[in-house]
């Protein structure tokens, strides 16, 4: 991940069964710089970690191949530098402990919308020490 001022400039990695499902991250404002990929399957996901360098990755709680939760193990172990987000609809306390350890930072809706997107990339501004917007 680089960063300028306040623009990210982030690899992200979208994994879920249709494309379409996460249309909304590819509509995020164009002050930020992003590179988008897409994986379907979880073994997708791993390969791609492995070769490239992903700063983000977006990820079902329900992949073909595995769960987010079996997912977010084996991309950890893989890259620990790599930020993780999940689109579920656990209740609070049961995704926090499903995911306790592994550095989620948040559960997205199922069906994310450009300002769930927003959200998330303030939590990244704010650890990366470029501040975020109160929302």
């Amino acid at each position: 991940m680089q960063r300028t001022s306040k623009t990210l400039h982030l690899s992200i990695l979208v994994a879920s069964r249709e494309e379409k499902t996460f249309a909304a991250v590819q509509q995020i404002p164009a002050q930020n710089r992003m590179k988008f990929d897409w994986a379907g399957t979880g073994a997708q996901v791993l390969d791609a970690i492995r070769g490239n360098p992903i700063d983000l990755l977006i990820m079902e709680a329900l992949l073909p191949d595995m769960t987010a939760r079996d997912l977010t193990e084996q991309v950890v172990t893989a890259n620990p530098s790599v930020y993780c987000a999940v689109a579920g609809a656990l209740e609070g306390k049961a995704f926090h402990q499903l995911y306790e350890g592994y550095g989620v930072l948040m559960q997205l809706p199922s069906v994310p919308q450009v300002r769930d997107i927003e959200i998330l990339l303030d939590k990244i501004k704010t650890i990366a020490g470029m501040g975020g917007t109160k929302r």
